[in-house]
């Protein structure tokens, strides 16, 4: 039987040697086999036409198992494992031995071994036979599905072409969705260029319409308050307030307000639409908010004292609380983190006003003073405490002070000289 299958596969390589696949999975015979004429061909291996690989490996398989069919009479038998001698009749699929009657008995004698089944040996063959049949057949059938996939992809492929019409017709697809898509792009950037140019004009109108309100603000501010303004102080977005020293718009008539006490100054609030005066004939500097928002101070610098208003900034009102006496003429002021006013003053008003006439005159000096104000819960009283004080030689005409590293340092800037940094050595608390 082993040479019998030795010849067939012998016979099946010499084929496959001398035969070579083409396109769709079929056989091209390249030259003839050596003395065909004298050689059995029992499977038909010289037809003109040739059948798949599968098909002639399937028919190799059923011509070898015709042939160990014929030669069963032949085939010797199966020895027991525990008897050489004797032919084995059963097979224990558990045991996993090949044994004939007697020893299969003798050896499943112990209780333990009693259940084990009994397989004759030719229907375990037939079964091994049939399961191979099946799998043989299952292997053709897939084979045959995989070369029809095959043999149509390669025929789809062989259609098209890049000259070719499905080409043309696809290439037409892809340009008309192109066209659609250009169109959409297009549509959309003159629609966002669109955008662009009244976005602009509008913020030329904006703009436009800003500077109008600008100079009516500046023709209504000068209008209330007669001259132009000393201080400025932020109540919100579009809000104000504005201190005014005097109503006049000349030196001349501001010297003659100061000289004759009657004052034209104003406190103005502007919200963003309209202006509200606050204080009229009255000459004010320096003004801030607490840190709240609710105290509002204000420096009547002729007077020489500061004036404390509650402050609601809804309905655009003030009410005084109290006027402290400074003796010094205050010019701006700064609040600090705990609340406490700072102001740099100016202790001599006459020598200032000389000095601020003929400001480039290197020789006129104004004595600079700051003061620190820590008000009392009431604000009806403060602790005053000078913590700066110079005639001028080193810092003249001192217009506002600010304390920063929790007090320990101090600038102070004038209003036509350098700017003074110095160290605070007194203790504030």
């Amino acid at each position: 039987m082993e040479d019998s299958q030795e010849s067939w596969i012998q016979q099946f390589s010499q084929y496959s040697e001398e035969s070579v696949p083409e396109r769709g999975g079929r056989f091209e015979k390249r030259k003839n086999l050596k003395s065909k004429e004298n050689k059995a061909d029992p499977i038909g291996f010289n037809r003109k036409r040739r059948r798949s690989n599968s098909s002639t490996f399937l028919e190799l398989i059923h011509h070898l198992e015709a042939e160990e069919a014929s030669e069963s009479s032949l085939k010797p038998s199966i020895p027991c494992d525990n008897e050489s001698d004797h032919s084995a009749l059963y097979y224990c699929e558990i045991c996993r031995l090949n044994l004939c009657d007697e020893c299969f008995t003798l050896v499943h004698a112990p209780k333990v071994f009693s259940k084990h089944q009994r397989t004759k040996i030719a229907e375990n063959e037939d079964n091994n036979e049939k399961s191979l049949s099946h799998l043989l057949e299952k292997i053709e059938i897939a084979s045959e599905k995989i070369e029809d996939q095959i043999e149509s992809t390669r025929s789809a492929a062989s259609t098209f072409r890049l000259d070719g019409p499905s080409h043309q017709k696809i290439a037409l697809v892809i340009a008309k969705k192109f066209d659609r898509k250009m169109k959409n792009v297009m549509g959309d950037l003159t629609e966002f260029v669109t955008y662009v140019e009244q976005l602009m004009n509008g913020m030329k109108e904006n703009e436009e319409e800003k500077l109008k309100e600008a100079k009516m603000l500046k023709e209504e501010i000068s209008r209330r308050l007669n001259g132009g303004p000393n201080d400025v102080l932020a109540t919100g977005e579009n809000s104000f307030l504005v201190s005014n020293d005097g109503g006049s718009s000349s030196n001349i008539a501001n010297l003659l307000e100061i000289a004759t006490g009657f004052h034209r100054g104003s406190l103005v609030h502007y919200d963003g639409k309209k202006s509200k005066p606050l204080l009229t004939n009255t000459a004010t500097n320096g003004i801030i908010l607490s840190n709240d928002k609710k105290t509002l101070y204000v420096s009547f610098i002729y007077q020489k004292t500061i004036g404390v208003f509650h402050w609601d900034v809804k309905k655009e009102e003030i009410q005084k609380i109290s006027e402290i006496s400074t003796l010094t003429a205050c010019d701006n002021f700064h609040i600090d983190e705990k609340d406490n006013l700072w102001s740099a003053c100016h202790p001599v008003l006459h020598e200032a006003s000389k000095h601020l006439s003929n400001h480039r005159d290197q020789s006129l000096h104004s004595p600079t003073q700051v003061l620190r104000f820590k008000f009392a819960a009431d604000k009806k009283s403060a602790e005053i405490l000078e913590v700066f004080s110079d005639d001028g030689r080193f810092t003249s005409a001192g217009a506002v002070a600010t304390s920063f590293d929790n007090g320990k340092q101090m600038l102070i800037g004038t209003v036509f000289r350098d700017v003074t940094h110095c160290d605070i050595d007194v203790n504030l608390d």
